[in-house]
């Protein structure tokens, strides 16, 4: 069965899509295995990267004149009577864009916020629509990029994952962060009977400070029931100023540290599926 894993965070600035499209991309590049990338936060920032990263923003235009992005999960809200004649029904393909071999996208759409939640059964349309994927594909790992807010969004793409993944960036107000994380997980568990179990939490943008690190020790020593990541994504200046389409895995500085990311994540699935 194709994990699926929720990129999450209740705070924005964490280096969250950052991290979700880069250790996709490593994963496809360095590991050869099937990733497909699905980008279900209105402000899209996945879905801008690996499309200048392989085409271009007028390209991404077209996509959307086409109807070829996540929000067409979304567009057969209407019951029968109000569809008419109207045939809503299409493939995953017809909105899987293929980067390459190993890398796929289901493209993020700011008109995602249009979207009404209030209609009963909207929030597992998402999950019926991955389950075709997984039937018809032999993708090795599914990604979702959430938004930072507990929303519609959010419930929908933790209701269609296994794990969610929790990037954390060491500061101030991180302790906050988690303890709505968790309580968000349970409420989304408790009230659509889910089961999405925690993937592990890594620490982002660390710059090693002593404050930093004092409270790194701490997170750790108060959720010692989850899984911290050892390794750890530094803070580097050019992932904030640099292009958008130079990723991690392409530049020296990094490389060595987002393939040890990588293969801890693929390490730690594996050990979740053999237990």
């Amino acid at each position: 069965m194709t994990p699926v894993i929720s990129f999450l965070n209740m705070k924005g600035g964490v280096g969250k899509s950052t991290l979700c499209f880069n250790i996709a991309y490593t994963i496809a590049n360095h590991f050869k295995k099937r990733v497909l990338v699905l980008d279900m936060d209105p402000q899209f920032n996945t879905t801008q990267a690996l499309i200048e990263k392989y085409y271009n923003s007028e390209a991404y235009i077209g996509l959307v004149e086409e109807e070829k992005t996540v929000l067409r999960v979304f567009q057969g809200q209407k019951s029968i009577i109000q569809r008419g004649n109207e045939d809503n029904d299409f493939s995953p393909e017809d909105i899987i864009l293929e980067l390459e071999e190993n890398l796929s996208l289901i493209c993020g759409n700011l008109d995602l916020i249009m979207v009404e939640s209030s209609q009963r059964g909207t929030e597992n349309l998402l999950d019926s629509f991955i389950r075709k994927i997984v039937e018809k594909n032999d993708y090795e790992y599914i990604f979702i990029d959430c938004p930072p807010t507990y929303s519609f969004y959010t419930t929908s793409s933790l209701i269609a994952s296994n794990y969610y993944f929790a990037p954390v960036k060491p500061d101030m107000y991180s302790v906050l962060g988690v303890d709505l994380l968790s309580s968000v997980i349970r409420n989304v568990n408790s009230i659509n009977r889910a089961n999405v179990s925690c993937l592990g939490m890594i620490f982002t943008l660390v710059r090693n400070s002593a404050t930093q690190r004092r409270i790194i020790d701490s997170l750790k020593e108060k959720n010692k029931n989850i899984k911290v990541f050892e390794s750890e994504m530094t803070y580097f200046q050019y992932s904030e100023s640099g292009r958008i389409d130079t990723f991690m895995y392409d530049m020296d500085k990094t490389k060595a540290e987002i393939i040890e990311i990588a293969e801890e994540f693929m390490n730690e699935l594996e050990s979740k599926k053999r237990s």
